[in-house]
């Protein structure tokens, strides 16, 4: 199939409908049951919005833009 052919046949619906197709019905099931935020035996009981200067990128804890340069 060339790139041509695959624009012409291939539309954003018969896309989404193959992805749900091969990729989200086949396991519905346990998407549904799925808690990606929810806390498991052995985390820790931390917030994730209780953020420590460790977590923070560098620009964000010196308050500067990422772009620029750290003083020193």
């Amino acid at each position: 199939m060339t790139a041509g052919q695959f624009r012409r046949e291939i539309t954003g619906e018969a896309m989404l409908e193959r992805w749900m197709a091969e990729l989200v019905r086949p396991h519905l099931t346990a998407l549904r049951t799925l808690r990606p935020l929810a806390l498991k035996a052995g985390m820790p009981a931390r917030s994730p919005s209780v953020r420590t200067a460790t977590t923070l990128p560098p620009s964000v804890r010196d308050r500067r833009a990422a772009w620029q340069t750290r003083a020193r």
